[in-house]
């Protein structure tokens, strides 16, 4: 089923546990057009026919494509410190909807201190507008609390810091026990889905190998 424009979506787990594959398949299967914000400029998010481009402020990347018409963009960021510049990037993508975002390495784009306010209300407000986000991050208590308390859907991978478990938990509405029994009863590169509509907490196999 394709990700809803709606859908908010924050996945979190060790480096290596297959956080960002869940991500990009969801991204995937969001309809275009689509953004990927990648700090780390990492291969998985070079999407065959995405126009990647280093600069929020031009319509158009080095090679004079033009990123914001584009089925899918990816932003690199020359300095990925720079939060202005995905401010930029969340400020542009409120304005110019339905659209689905994803933020590779959201710690960096939305830290847990000092995210702007542009990119603190696409994540409060866009599901008005049908604007989708998905967030990936290795330790929940590094992003923006936002992200997660917004988020309709939360994939949770392998953690082994308790005091990670006991953050997320808190956040989302999850008993802390609970948590940490069904993540110790994953396989390798297992997940747990949790369905904040429902209540419902889902383990799920590992991801097939691409």
């Amino acid at each position: 089923m394709p990700l809803a424009y709606e859908s908010r979506i924050f996945l979190t787990g060790t480096a290596g546990s297959g956080k960002s594959r869940l991500a990009l398949k969801l991204f995937l299967s969001a309809p275009a057009p689509r953004l990927v914000i990648d700090p780390a400029d990492s291969s998985l998010t070079a999407i065959k026919g995405a126009v990647t481009f280093h600069d929020a402020g031009r319509p158009t990347n080095q090679r004079g494509e033009s990123w914001t018409t584009a089925a899918t963009a990816r932003f690199v960021p020359h300095d990925p410190d720079d939060l202005e510049q995905y401010a930029r990037l969340y400020a542009w993508s409120f304005d110019h909807f339905p659209r689905v975002v994803w933020a590779d390495e959201a710690g960096a784009v939305m830290p847990a201190n000092g995210t702007p306010a542009p990119t603190r209300r696409y994540i409060a407000q866009g599901r008005k507008r049908r604007l989708g986000h998905i967030g990936n991050h290795t330790r929940p208590r590094e992003v923006a609390r936002g992200l997660i308390a917004q988020a309709t859907h939360v994939g949770i991978f392998t953690l082994p810091a308790a005091e990670d478990r006991r953050y997320l938990a808190e956040t989302i509405g999850l008993p802390v026990p609970v948590l940490t029994e069904q993540l110790a009863r994953l396989p390798k590169f297992g997940f747990l889905w949790w369905d904040v509509a429902t209540g419902e907490l889902t383990p799920c196999d590992p991801l097939p190998a691409p």
